[in-house]
């Protein structure tokens, strides 16, 4: 099992500000190497399209009131 900070378990807080410019970092890094890049556009909100997706995800669902109990 790893650990973060000593043995607290928990992970470095890093404010949104921080991740935004790290992010806008990276895409600018992305775009020296690819000038043509372009963000991914997610067309449905389906999260399967396949018989077995579908049948998985009903499944999971199937087992989300189990942490309210």
């Amino acid at each position: 099992m790893s650990y973060y900070r000593g043995y607290s378990g928990f992970p470095e807080y890093v404010s949104v500000g921080a991740k935004k410019a790290k992010a806008e970092k990276k895409l600018t890094q992305l775009k020296k190497k690819n000038p043509d890049i372009q963000p991914v556009i997610i067309e449905s909100r389906a999260l399967a399209k396949s018989w077995w997706g579908k049948e998985w995800n009903k499944n999971l669902e199937r087992y989300a009131d189990y942490s309210n109990r």
